[in-house]
């Protein structure tokens, strides 16, 4: 509907090790996909140009996952606080943190 492509990069720096449930996990970041694209959508209405594809590098450790966002965008604090997300971070026994341009989903120990 928004025309827009994600290219997701992987690497790893070992394997996350903690056993997820990998339908809540599925959600969770079908979820994160999804702001990041409406996100995109919405800077490109407000500087007037078209990204058509975005570049996501995650990378994968024993920790969890970091996710790299493209410059400018950010997660929205609203929808990482809402209860939806947080009760499939919660269930993942995970937690989010961010920064600039970037997302990390960690485990809680």
């Amino acid at each position: 509907e928004n025309n827009i492509q994600i290219h997701i990069e992987h690497e790893g720096e070992g394997q996350y090790i903690k056993s997820l449930n990998p339908h809540v996990f599925s959600m969770i970041f079908y979820l994160v996909l999804g702001d990041i694209v409406t996100n995109v959508s919405h800077h490109n209405l407000v500087i007037r140009k078209s990204h058509n594809q975005i570049v996501l590098k995650v990378t994968e450790s024993v920790f969890g996952l970091d996710i790299s966002l493209p410059e400018d965008i950010e997660i929205s604090n609203i929808f990482l606080n809402s209860k939806l997300m947080g009760h499939l971070l919660d269930i993942s026994h995970m937690k989010s943190e961010t920064g600039p341009n970037e997302l990390s989903l960690k485990s809680i120990s």
